[in-house]
């Protein structure tokens, strides 16, 4: 249990959800999955990115979740500066093995990821970061995961952008992220109170928030069961059903919801689930295609 602590609260699931997600869309995409450096690229980024942001969260006295404050995580932050270290010489290692197309996709991405968080300070004026905006700090997540996680492989695949098939993809993944992460702004909600964050939660209030939480799941798999249905990938249709369900059920189920890992584990770990079910649609292929 203490492994698993230390993995979610360092943010390595989250740079793992990352890279699942990432192959996920290569199996969609119908190409054989197996790693490149653009894939560890992205892992390593994931992982600098979440700790530079938790790292600044927890310097500004900020809660990053409802039990936890400076006190309490200052004993992992050693694991979390090694992670940081770590993640950077992973991100320059494989920078120089990653094609430029993708380096040009990758980086002003990482620019609005590390914008969300970092202020820009000027004398006594403090500017707002991008999750300041109103309404706005939800959007860009599934925005940016969506892009990442489905555009950076068609580039790297070479693979017609504007197909319905990727762009289908595309808003599948933000309509997921979309739905994962509105119960992180009702945690959130006391902090971007007082913050004067304005966001989902705090215009509806809870309980209308988790139900757009589960129309925009349910949205999600209408999409998805219409899009393979159509293109006749009947094994991501399976796993993207069992992903449905499970990911429902972590959204309205009480004693789920009471976890104390529910937003950094379960949630969170969605994402890996979807990569995990895919993948192995991918390993269970060639016994459909023998029949």
């Amino acid at each position: 249990m203490k492994t698993i602590i230390v993995l979610i609260q360092s943010n390595v699931l989250v740079a793992v959800s990352a890279l699942a997600l990432t192959i996920s869309t290569q199996f969609q995409l119908g190409i054989n999955i197996y790693f490149e450096s653009y894939h560890f690229l992205i892992f390593f980024s994931t992982l600098f990115i979440y700790n530079v942001h938790k790292r600044i969260m927890l310097l500004n006295g900020i809660k990053t979740t409802p039990s936890e404050n400076y006190n309490e995580y200052k004993p992992s932050l050693k694991v979390m500066h090694r992670c940081l270290v770590i993640a950077l010489g992973g991100i320059i290692i494989t920078l120089f093995k990653t094609s430029l197309n993708l380096v040009f996709v990758l980086i002003p991405l990482g620019i609005i990821s590390l914008l969300y968080s970092i202020p820009l300070n000027k004398g006594q004026k403090t500017f707002i970061t991008l999750r300041q905006i109103p309404y706005l700090k939800i959007f860009l997540i599934a925005f940016v995961w969506s892009a990442v996680t489905v555009f950076v492989p068609v580039i790297n695949y070479k693979k017609t952008f504007f197909s319905l098939h990727v762009l289908s993809i595309f808003l599948e993944r933000m309509l997921f992220v979309f739905a994962i992460t509105l119960p992180f702004d009702i945690r959130d909600m006391d902090d971007d109170k007082k913050a004067g964050i304005q966001t989902i939660p705090l215009r509806l209030g809870v309980i209308k928030s988790i139900y757009m939480a589960v129309a925009v799941l349910v949205l999600f798999f209408a999409l998805a069961l219409a899009h393979y249905i159509y293109t006749r990938q009947w094994l991501i249709l399976s796993a993207f059903t069992i992903l449905f369900m499970l990911t429902l059920l972590a959204l309205i189920h009480p004693k789920i919801q009471n976890l104390a890992l529910y937003h950094k584990g379960v949630l969170d770990g969605t994402m890996s689930l979807q990569g995990i079910l895919v993948f192995g649609c991918y390993l269970i292929r060639p016994f459909f295609n023998a029949q």
